[in-house]
């Protein structure tokens, strides 16, 4: 899945501007780092613009020195980035997998997640946590990424990841009941949560654009 480059200025439109230039550009994909530098146009943040590509000159060059080393453990574990990158320090947690019986079913989760943000330009690592017999913890992989991003991922794991269990759960309901029982459903009824939920975060997001007077960039 790739994401529109429209979904990037909307999400960097709600940012403030510490929140915005908190943000490295060597993080970010190319069509990412377009729309970002956009932005710092559009808010006349032009003296931190003109240092944004040879941040990313220089932060790649660092990143060909980091691969002659030996690769650390959040690399093993499925980093897409560099492990110096200060957004790593305020991670948080997109999604976690539990340890079950099968040993392979939450490792396998957890790359799955973090393919899908790497594929759609969202900088992620998989942190894992061994557990302890003795407390009965059980061991347990998180997908974190960027605080400022949680929405996006939180979308993209759920149209790429996790919409398609709750598809499965769904058939096997509707196979389950009788003719009668389904006959009786209304499938807008069904959806009226889902939709009123896109309904309220569209509304927000535009009058939050609107309070900073960037209603321009809102394509909703």
């Amino acid at each position: 899945m790739r994401i529109d480059p429209e979904e990037f200025s909307r999400h960097y439109a709600t940012l403030s501007d510490d929140a915005l230039l908190a943000i490295d550009p060597a993080d970010l994909v190319d069509v990412a780092r377009e729309r970002y530098q956009q932005e710092l146009r559009n808010r006349k943040l032009d003296d931190y613009d003109d240092n944004v590509e040879a941040s990313g000159e220089d932060s790649a060059g660092a990143g060909d020195d980091a691969d002659s080393e030996e690769p650390s453990a959040s690399e093993d574990t499925g980093s897409n980035t560099g492990d110096d990158d200060e957004w790593k320090e305020h991670a948080i947690c997109a999604c976690s997998f539990a340890q079950s019986q099968d040993a392979a079913t939450p490792a396998s989760h957890a790359a799955e997640a973090d393919a899908a943000l790497t594929d759609a330009g969202v900088p992620c690592f998989i942190d894992s946590d061994p557990g302890d017999a003795t407390t009965g913890a059980r061991p347990e992989y998180r997908v974190m990424i960027p605080a400022s991003l949680r929405l996006l991922a939180e979308s993209i794991l759920d149209k790429e990841v996790f919409n398609a269990a709750l598809e499965n759960d769904w058939k096997v309901h509707f196979e389950e009941l009788s003719d009668e029982d389904l006959s009786a459903l209304n499938v807008d009824e069904l959806c009226a949560g889902m939709l009123d939920r896109a309904t309220r975060m569209k509304k927000l997001f535009a009058q939050q654009l609107a309070s900073r007077k960037l209603a321009r960039l809102a394509r909703l």
